[in-house]
């Protein structure tokens, strides 16, 4: 596969600014979670307060409190109280490290979760560096490499999800090593490898269910290495069936004990409860046509129902400020996130026509285009399925299919080498692209760094 030199930029070597970009990054990540706390960012955050009468508290806190107090599974109706129905892993390591800070160290229990919060951000961070070792296995390299990297690290969806006191960040970590491991798996067909890629799948299963929407993309390198006569270290069925063994054990411990323990269904979904923010009354063409500009005039999203029907409203809203990130009363921080918001479907959709140029016309192997087109298509899909099937304001959250931007990222990135000898397409698409993507990055950076 061939690959992009390294540049200088300033003259600065490009791997200077990879890592300059990475540190930048995280610091800012870190800015924005201390300006926001984890109340304001964190839907359905709950509240840390004394347990009366056995009366557990709602929210993601409230469940946090309770394995904390109690070290042991409910012994009530799951569905009384919000957050409780869901995998209990992430809580579990969140309680273990609130033992350290809280109950050994003696830390205030703000102060503690606070610093849970903080350690999202590595979650965040950990998963987007296996966005990057997708781009590297790829081919990208050079210049292509690092505007892919700052657009990654920079992306305003990964600042929310870092911020947010909820399984979705450690559920993205999963995500993105498992389909980063089955990129390594298909280059070396050892067995480990593959059931690597099913514990991450069992794991992330136990954080959120959303991350089952990988595994299409799984599945299709597994199918192309049937077909590519390459020899496999372990025949490829036997692969399969103890990544599927893996995987499905562990996935499907919590359901099944929810099912049989709680008798809670086994698709069960708190936001059927939600009266306030259902959709139902809007028909199936205004919430998946096209959206307008009347979408797009409120962009601190919760509370708004007659403004969030439409599903790709909200995909771009929520990739942005996501519910309860926004303090749009600001003057200065509603004209940038405005203009910020149009930039990047801009930037979207400059990237999908590249990432489809790549598709029809790019020497890329078969089997790595059949990745990014059905690890894309069924994430969106599985976005689609949920959101028309529970029709309700705070399923249309990006974070469900945040590893999602890694498709057209990669498919953008191979639009061309980056070099003389790109066509007037590749050349004029990449010199748009990376500066979009620059003046982007700035603008994130403002926003999450200084006025949200």
């Amino acid at each position: 596969m061939e690959t992009q030199r390294s540049k200088r930029f300033l003259g600065i070597p490009d791997e200077f600014w990879i890592g300059f970009i990475l540190m930048v990054g995280f610091f800012l990540k870190l800015v924005y979670d201390i300006n926001a706390g984890y109340q304001d960012p964190t839907l359905d955050a709950g509240v840390w307060m004394e347990i009366k009468d056995g009366v557990p508290n709602s929210g993601h806190i409230g469940v946090m409190q309770y394995y904390f107090t109690s070290l042991r599974l409910p012994d009530f109706d799951l569905t009384r109280y919000s957050q409780f129905t869901r995998p209990p892993l992430f809580y579990w390591i969140s309680v273990l490290i609130l033992e350290i800070l809280h109950r050994m160290m003696g830390w205030a229990i703000g102060t503690s979760l606070h610093l849970l919060q903080c350690i999202n951000v590595i979650y965040v961070a950990a998963g987007t560096a296996f966005g990057f070792g997708m781009v590297h296995r790829f081919g990208i390299r050079g210049r292509k490499m690092t505007v892919t990297i700052l657009f990654l690290t920079m992306f305003p969806a990964y600042y929310n999800l870092g911020a947010s006191l909820t399984p979705d960040a450690l559920a993205f970590l999963f995500s993105m090593y498992a389909m980063n491991r089955t990129l390594v798996w298909y280059g070396t067909r050892r067995s480990k490898d593959f059931y690597k890629v099913g514990l991450a799948l069992g794991l992330g299963l136990m954080c959120s269910f959303s991350v089952i929407l990988v595994l299409p993309a799984v599945l299709i390198l597994h199918y192309d290495a049937g077909k590519d006569g390459r020899r496999n270290e372990t025949p490829l069925g036997r692969q399969l069936l103890i990544f599927c063994l893996i995987a499905g054990i562990m996935g499907a411990a919590w359901p099944i004990f929810r099912l049989v323990y709680y008798h809670v269904p086994f698709f069960y979904s708190e936001a059927a409860k939600a009266g306030g923010s259902s959709l139902k009354a809007y028909p199936i063409l205004s919430r998946i046509g096209l959206p307008n500009r009347e979408i797009f005039r409120r962009l601190n999203t919760i509370g708004e129902g007659r403004y969030e029907y439409n599903i790709w409203g909200q995909i771009f809203k929520t990739a942005l400020v996501g519910f309860k990130a926004a303090n749009t009363g600001l003057r200065m921080t509603r004209r940038i996130a405005v203009f910020t918001l149009y930039l990047g479907i801009v930037l979207c959709i400059l990237m999908h026509i590249m990432w489809i140029y790549t598709l029809l016309s790019s020497k890329t192997e078969i089997a790595r285009k059949h990745f990014l087109v059905v690890g894309y298509l069924s994430m969106l899909a599985g976005f689609l399925f949920i959101s028309l099937r529970y029709p309700h304001i705070y399923v249309m959250d990006f974070k469900m299919i945040a590893p999602i931007v890694i498709f057209p990222v990669i498919g953008s990135g191979l639009c061309g080498r980056g070099r003389g000898g790109d066509n007037l397409f590749e050349r004029i698409t990449t010199w748009m692209a990376n500066g979009l993507t620059l003046i982007y990055a700035i603008l994130t950076a403002f926003l999450f760094g200084f006025y949200f």
